[in-house]
């Protein structure tokens, strides 16, 4: 399954652009003014991750016989998030729903790179050059996603893939190096 973990670098990459993608969505549904607007998705997300995300990565970085269950927590944690935007009805819900996407993102997806590196190191160039093209399709899809769905029902679509996609984590053992 490591090398499936790939997919996560399409997934964060989509999902992490919806806010931005889909601002004049948000602005106009919300009635916020950009300033409001860059603290909910920008400001308040990037201070809350940097007090949260670095211990979780730590801790889980030394705990590598649970990283099939942390990708599929941090998985979770970004569908959640995911439904928070796209039912927010204030700023405050808009920031709630960005700064928990922040760190479940790291969650996901820093034990997905080491398991994909760890399941065949001798290619591990090669397993990122990878991450990095669907990273680069999930920043592409992203705006096409938001264009034909509307801010609202394409997180809400994000949301459902991120929780199939927990689930066969949560379900699925990778080989663990000690």
């Amino acid at each position: 399954m490591a090398r499936g973990y790939v997919a996560l670098a399409f997934f964060d990459e989509l999902a992490s652009g919806m806010p931005t993608a889909g601002a004049s969505d948000v602005l106009s549904q919300l009635h916020l003014r950009a300033t409001a607007y860059a603290i909910a998705v920008f400001a308040i997300p990037q201070v809350f991750a940097m007090l949260v995300e670095t211990p979780l990565l730590r801790w889980s970085d030394r705990r590598r016989d649970l990283r099939d269950k942390l990708i599929a927590l941090g998985l979770l944690g970004m569908a959640a998030s995911m439904v928070i935007e796209s039912s927010a009805h204030d700023v405050v819900t808009l920031a709630i729903g960005v700064a928990l996407f922040f760190p479940s993102t790291g969650v996901a997806t820093a034990p997905g790179e080491g398991a994909l590196v760890d399941a065949n190191p001798d290619d591990a160039e090669r397993s990122m050059s990878r991450w990095s093209l669907l990273g680069y399709a999930g920043d592409v899809a992203t705006p096409l996603a938001i264009a034909a769905l509307g801010f609202a029902h394409a997180t809400s679509a994000t949301a459902l893939v991120l929780v199939v996609a927990a689930a066969l984590a949560a379900f699925t053992r990778t080989s663990h190096a000690a």
